[in-house]
């Protein structure tokens, strides 16, 4: 088969390694675009999109897995063989996405081997075989998802309205015109007393909702991975949001993200809170009272340079922290506790409360 019209993006993280697949593969005519990581690749594949995808399945930042999570959300997504180090995930990939067509383990020993497998997913008669759906096994989504995590993206397996976890008790409800929302709102536990979480807001369409939400998610599930193999990992909220801010830049997305990011720790009460954007509150609640922390930020996550409100406090007994945003209505069941998760409703917004377990 001649690959000369056909174009295929490489996302590999090292160098060496892209150079050896790109050069073995220019002489089929075959057109390579590089990405070094999943961000730069989304921005890619919405630009103009690859006849196929090269996929290692280890990347800084957003991993290949969230990768595959993020293409699953697309109509129709192009081809995917995996090269990746020798990993049990290689093999559920292939069972759990259509659309992968193949799997390599790296060092790939046999370039002529890949080009066959690139030549047969692109034949005649595949993209019937990509679209047609698999079974999936409860085994499956777990090697996908870590805890208490959505699987796919924002549609939706969300976490409980009411978690407690790390001495924490973390409670909220996002409103949304439809399944995918433009508010998403997500915490994981970061170690035995300590939480992390935000609310972002993303004035976008369906597509680039769902990728961003994605990348914050998988972001926030790769930080609580960091701080498990490093204690000592500094947990600033601001450092956090500027790291946040440069993963949304790679995307290419140009989505102006707002976001709010905390992390609490119930042993010190100690929390440190950033957002950015005009749309997210924060405020301190005591019983039904909401007294409002007055934080000045830039416009979203993507100006330059980015200019984000920071705060670092201690939670008084029988005070929680509330990040909010969206329909002013929202606000009353806040205040009633009417803490209900994911709601398709008229109305849009979002809120997350947290507090220490007495």
């Amino acid at each position: 088969m001649k690959l000369s019209a056909k174009t295929a993006l490489l996302i590999e993280g090292k160098a060496h390694c892209s150079h050896r697949i790109v050069s073995f593969l220019k002489p089929s005519g075959l057109q390579v675009e590089c990405a070094e990581t999943a961000g730069q690749a989304l921005g890619k594949i919405l630009g103009r999109r690859p006849d196929i995808i090269l996929l290692d399945l280890h990347l800084p930042g957003m991993d290949g897995t969230g990768m595959l999570r993020v293409m699953s959300e697309i109509d129709n997504p192009p081809p995917v063989i995996i090269i990746s180090n020798k990993n049990v995930l290689n093999a559920q990939a292939r069972s759990r996405y259509p659309f992968v067509m193949a799997t390599f383990d790296k060092p790939i020993t046999d370039l002529n081997t890949l080009q066959h497998a690139i030549e047969y997913a692109l034949s005649p008669g595949m993209e019937r075989r990509r679209m047609q759906p698999r079974e999936v096994s409860e085994v499956d989504l777990n090697a996908f998802s870590d805890p208490g995590v959505a699987v796919l993206s924002q549609q939706l397996i969300f976490q409980a309205a009411k978690v407690a976890r790390s001495g924490c008790l973390a409670r909220y409800s996002v409103l949304s015109k439809a399944m995918i929302s433009q508010w998403f709102v997500s915490h994981v536990e970061l170690n035995d007393h300590c939480i992390g979480g935000f609310i972002a807001y993303m004035p976008a369409d369906d597509h680039q909702a769902a990728f961003v939400s994605l990348m914050l998610q998988t972001y926030l599930n790769s930080l609580r991975r960091r701080r498990k193999r490093d204690q000592q990992l500094v947990m600033k909220s601001e450092f956090i949001l500027n790291s946040l801010a440069k993963e949304v830049a790679e995307s290419g997305l140009d989505v102006p993200v707002q976001l709010g990011f905390f992390t609490y720790d119930s042993q010190t009460r100690e929390v440190s809170l950033a957002i950015v954007g005009s749309e997210i509150k924060a405020y301190l609640r005591h019983d039904d009272h909401l007294n409002p922390l007055m934080l000045r930020s830039g416009k979203s996550l993507v100006d330059k340079p980015l200019v984000c409100a920071s705060i670092t406090r201690n939670l008084e007994p029988e005070t929680q922290l509330v990040l909010f945003g969206g329909d002013k209505a929202l606000k009353l069941k806040l205040i009633n506790n009417e803490f209900s998760g994911f709601n398709e409703t008229l109305h849009q917004g979002a809120y997350i409360q947290v507090e220490s377990i007495t």
